[in-house]
C-alpha cells in the first residue's frame, strides 16, 4: 500500500512552515548506522517516522521542490563539513551525481527530486571541494525507476542494468557522492556504484534523507 498524503497534522505544518527548523523539531533521527552493503553511507531520518514520510511524499510526488531543497540544505548541516574537508584533503573536487530519474518519471513529476536535494546539499558547498555533476549518470532507456510496490527480490532484479555512464573519462580517478531521497533495500545505490566503480571511480560516498 502507498503512502497516502492526508490533510493531517503533519501536512498542514509542512504547508504551514516547512524550514529546516521545523523538520529538525518533528524528523526523527536515522540511527542504525550503514544500510547492508553501503559503507559511507550518511543518512538523516529514519523512514518509519510518519512526519518523514509525510514529508518526502510531498517532496517527491507534490511538486515541493522547496522541501527537496530544505532535506539537501539539512544533509549539509549534518555531514557536509565533514565531507567537505576530506574533499579538500584529497587534493581533488569530489563529484555530487543525484540518482536519475527515468525520461517517463520525469515527464509526469515535471522535475527529479534528488536533483534538488543535492542543490540544495551544495547550496553553501566550497566550489573547490565539490562539483554538481548531474549527468554523468543517466538511466538506461529500458529501465524504469524501483518502485514502493516491488518485494525485495523483485527489486534486485529490476535494478538490474538500469543505469549507464555517460562520460567513462569524467569518473576515471574520481570519488564520488550519490545522492537519494530513500534507501529502501539498497538495490538502486548498488547498481549505481557498480556501473560507477566499473567506470573507474576511485570512492563512492552514499548521501540520503532517509531510511
Amino acid at each position: 500500500m502507498g503512502i497516502i498524503f492526508s490533510r493531517d497534522a503533519f501536512s498542514r505544518r509542512l504547508a504551514e512552515e516547512a524550514t529546516p527548523e521545523t523538520i529538525t523539531s518533528y524528523a526523527r533521527l536515522y540511527t542504525n548506522g550503514d544500510p547492508p552493503n553501503l559503507p559511507h553511507s550518511h543518512i538523516l531520518y529514519a523512514y518509519r517516522d510518519p512526519f518523514v514520510r509525510s514529508a518526502l511524499h510531498a517532496a517527491k510526488y507534490r511538486n515541493r521542490t522547496d522541501l527537496c531543497v530544505l532535506f539537501g540544505e539539512l544533509l549539509w548541516y549534518t555531514f557536509g563539513e565533514e565531507l567537505s574537508t576530506e574533499s579538500l584533503l584529497n587534493g581533488t573536487p569530489w563529484l555530487v551525481i543525484p540518482i536519475p530519474l527515468s525520461k517517463r518519471h520525469r515527464r509526469v513529476r515535471g522535475y527529479n527530486q534528488t536533483e534538488h536535494i543535492a542543490e540544495g546539499f551544495l547550496k553553501y558547498a566550497d566550489v573547490r571541494a565539490f562539483v554538481f555533476s548531474p549527468h554523468s549518470l543517466l538511466m538506461t532507456p529500458s529501465h524504469t525507476h524501483q518502485t514502493h510496490t516491488l518485494r525485495k527480490i523483485e527489486r534486485l532484479k529490476n535494478s538490474i542494468g538500469s543505469f549507464t555512464v555517460s562520460d567513462n573519462a569524467a569518473i576515471q580517478g574520481k570519488t564520488i557522492i550519490l545522492i537519494d531521497d530513500v534507501i529502501t533495500t539498497g538495490a538502486t545505490l548498488r547498481e549505481a556504484s557498480r556501473v560507477l566503480y566499473a567506470a573507474g571511480a576511485r570512492l563512492i560516498h552514499y548521501l540520503a534523507v532517509a531510511h
